[in-house]
């Protein structure tokens, strides 16, 4: 890790050259990743032969987005402790122009199995990108520094999703009978995305001397054992996984209030979305500006205090623009949530072992992704709740959980207290950590 003199801010941040590197590569595989994906979800709807193939395949395109992140997120982990996480991130990426060409190919023949393989390579590439992504933040920063990048980690990153995605449409509607020029978009963006890969300065790999697991689920199963021994990582990864669960069944409910209750326009549904991502996007930069130089986790019972109870009012509203503001709201309340519990995550875990433990917490974030799928399931189509009365649950349930932060990491209640004590003279330091336990 870097030396605490360094200076703080987001202007020396973006000043930085490898860490600015760093941010476009990250920029780019999220767009990318968007825009392939939007192309595939679209293009798989058009190119079925009815309506319900049609859903089938699109429902089959986010179940192969996410199958990856479960069987390879242990080999993710284990790579990312044993090599340098710079020269991870470079190799991982120059995968991604193998995989673009192939789908340049599946795109002039127009096979949907082919696209949904190449949307698996992808996704796949992502999950070997992803510790090494989040585990190189501590060893080539400053912690004065790390809740401010991961503020921009996670800015950028729901902005490529929230481009990627019209992008990905617009590319499609402008470009479907000409799927070599989309082919060629994609392979372009891949490979700036990992020329811009090779000015992330080099960090010395961890030096984990652990034998390789074959079976991933071991090293899954072997993180899942140190986050358990440690209740800071614990209830740290249980949060992000419930942020990903929760941004995951907030976003199928919305689609399904701009389609059911208000009966939106898709433009308009998509501005819905759009206003959630942005919003945690925004609220990821509050984050960091009000940590200052600390890892400041009395931003998290805040963060799921505000999600709740803005979730109760969204549950409760019947208007677009109402809708649309409370989604702002939920989600900006959800980046003052999720950037202190990744910085904490990344700073606690031991250096030998960071890869492994954010290769876990991967996997544990897509089994709430896969949960929010089958909630909503059970609650819209087997009980025919609203989709706002099932905003309003999730509110309720953030609110309670809010209070359940207090009571079982007691720690956070703390940094709460000291963080509006200080609000007036904060000392530069280190990270507010709660101790071991």
């Amino acid at each position: 890790m870097q030396t605490e003199s360094a200076p703080t801010g987001y202007l020396p941040l973006l000043r930085d050259r490898s860490f600015h590197s760093f941010l476009w590569t990250q920029f780019l595989g999220a767009f990318n990743d968007n825009v392939y994906k939007m192309i595939v979800s679209v293009g798989a709807v058009e190119l079925a032969a009815d309506q319900a193939l049609g859903g089938r395949y699109l429902a089959l395109s986010g179940a192969v987005f996410v199958l990856p992140f479960l069987l390879f997120a242990g080999y993710a982990g284990q790579l990312a402790d044993r090599f340098s996480k710079s020269t991870v991130l470079k190799v991982t990426k120059s995968f991604e122009i193998l995989a673009m060409i192939v789908g340049a190919a599946a795109l002039l023949a127009g096979s949907i199995p082919m696209l949904l393989v190449v949307l698996f390579l992808l996704a796949a590439q992502a999950n070997f990108f992803s510790p090494a992504k989040y585990g190189i933040l501590p060893e080539m920063l400053p912690s004065s520094q790390l809740t401010k990048a991961n503020g921009l980690l996670e800015l950028s990153t729901f902005a490529a999703i929230v481009l990627g995605s019209s992008v990905g449409s617009f590319l499609f509607a402008h470009w479907k009978s000409e799927p070599l020029k989309l082919g060629g978009v994609l392979l372009a963006i891949a490979v700036i995305g990992s020329l811009t890969s090779l000015m992330i300065k080099h960090v010395a790999a961890a030096g984990s001397t652990e034998k390789f697991h074959v079976n991933p689920f071991a090293e899954v199963w072997s993180g899942s054992k140190v986050l358990y021994a440690d209740a800071g990582l614990w209830w740290s990864v249980m949060g992000i996984s419930y942020f990903w669960f929760l941004g995951a069944l907030l976003q199928m409910a919305v689609i399904l209030i701009g389609s059911e209750s208000l009966h939106l326009s898709e433009t308009h549904t998509g501005l819905l979305v759009t206003a959630l991502a942005l919003g945690i996007g925004i609220g990821s930069i509050a984050a960091g500006w009000l940590s200052h130089d600390r890892i400041e986790l009395g931003l998290v019972p805040i963060g799921a205090l505000f999600m709740g109870v803005c979730g109760i009012f969204l549950g409760l509203t019947h208007t677009f623009a109402g809708t649309l503001v409370w989604l702002s709201v939920v989600g900006f309340s959800g980046g003052l949530f999720i950037v202190p519990l990744n910085a904490y995550l990344q700073e606690r875990a031991a250096p030998e072992q960071k890869g492994r433990v954010l290769a876990t917490n991967n996997f544990m974030n897509m089994l709430g992704v896969i949960l929010a799928s089958g909630t909503l399931y059970v609650m819209h189509d087997s009980l025919h709740w609203t989709p706002n009365s099932i905003l309003g649950l999730l509110g309720v349930v953030t609110t309670l959980s809010a209070v359940g932060i207090a009571k079982f990491a007691p720690s956070t209640l703390d940094s709460l207290l000291a963080w509006f004590r200080n609000r007036a003279n904060v000392p530069a330091g280190s990270a507010a950590l709660p101790p071991a336990e």
